[in-house]
């Protein structure tokens, strides 16, 4: 059965002087007590008997500071430390975290990315530590020091951008000589004003386009000057403008019949085909039938999405489809 008065009992630091009150809660027996520091505190039976409470708060200050001390040694030996990792380079322990609850180190990475870092020791230890300016991405794009982070629409927009850019492969042929901006090198960068374009446009899939707003002749930058968010049905439309087939060397939208030997003209409008008008022996006749309706197409989806865009890149549109016709001509 357990002792009802603990009167003139020791329990670590503290010693029982007198019963002070119970809780009407649950009745349970508190008790004045005497630390060794010379603080007098109030603690319930049931915390000086299963060792809860030790002292008046004394030990918990004497642990934080023998825990600060250490931290203070340690740092003699790590701050000034060089960490070498075959893939991230020469880093640096600048400064240890002030306050023990902080495991994570100022770390410096030196040479020809230099940068700040916040990291655990074991970590940087074990090579795991990461150098954020390093281009690793396409061994163009680096992440860059910021709130951004690479979980999301904006990373994989930012690494498809890169992918198309400078990686040599079939899938990529077209994007010869396209590049990407020096500030879009750095995904920070890229992701602050790909939220500001976003933020800009009520359109359903938004996807980035470099064409529309840099001009027919153009469209080999990605920036934030020559980019533009457009929804999926008009950067669609707008990829099959000028491409030529490999097959007729026709402008995509013009085939050949091969039982007629004609070409006819067809035009996709939300993903559903449809031809125009009947075949013709030339492709030029062809040609002019599909740019006239591609035409009235991109027209159509400017006034459908008029107040929707930016004025500049609604602008765009319409010249693109004027642009069209008179290419015609």
């Amino acid at each position: 059965m357990a002792k009802m008065d603990l009167t003139g009992d020791t329990y670590n630091n503290l010693t029982v002087l007198q019963f002070s009150h119970r809780t009407p809660k649950n009745s349970m027996a508190h008790y004045k007590c005497k630390c060794k520091c010379g603080n007098v505190v109030t603690v319930s039976h049931g915390h000086l008997r299963s060792g809860h409470t030790k002292s008046c708060g004394c030990i918990k200050a004497e642990t934080v500071e023998k825990l600060r001390q250490r931290a203070k040694e340690t740092a003699k030996y790590f701050v000034g430390q060089r960490f070498f990792s075959k893939k991230w380079g020469v880093a640096i322990v600048k400064a240890l975290p002030t306050r023990f609850s902080n495991k994570k180190a100022t770390i410096e990475f030196v040479g020809e990315h230099p940068c700040e870092v916040e990291a655990s020791l074991s970590n940087l230890a074990k090579g795991f530590v990461k150098n954020p300016m390093k281009p690793v991405v396409c061994g163009k794009g680096y992440i860059g020091v910021g709130k951004y982070d690479t979980k999301g629409e904006a990373y994989d927009t930012w690494y498809g951008m890169l992918y198309r850019c400078y990686t040599d492969n079939e899938e990529t042929q077209r994007y010869v000589n396209t590049t990407v901006c020096s500030r879009w090198l750095n995904f920070q960068n890229f992701a602050e004003d790909y939220s500001e374009m976003l933020a800009q446009v009520n359109v359903e899939r938004p996807q980035l386009d470099k064409d529309l707003l840099s001009g027919l002749d153009r469209g080999l930058l990605y920036s934030k000057e020559t980019c533009c968010i457009l929804p999926h049905r008009i950067n669609t439309a707008l990829q099959m403008v000028c491409t030529v087939t490999k097959v007729t060397d026709a402008p995509c939208g013009v085939s050949l019949n091969r039982q007629t030997g004609k070409y006819k003209a067809q035009i996709s409008r939300n993903g559903k085909g449809s031809v125009i008008g009947s075949e013709t022996t030339t492709i030029e006749a062809a040609t002019i039938k599909y740019r006239q309706e591609k035409s009235k197409y991109l027209a159509d989806l400017a006034e459908e999405y008029k107040y929707q865009l930016p004025a500049r890149t609604y602008s765009a549109l319409v010249n693109k489809s004027k642009e069209i016709l008179n290419e015609i001509q």
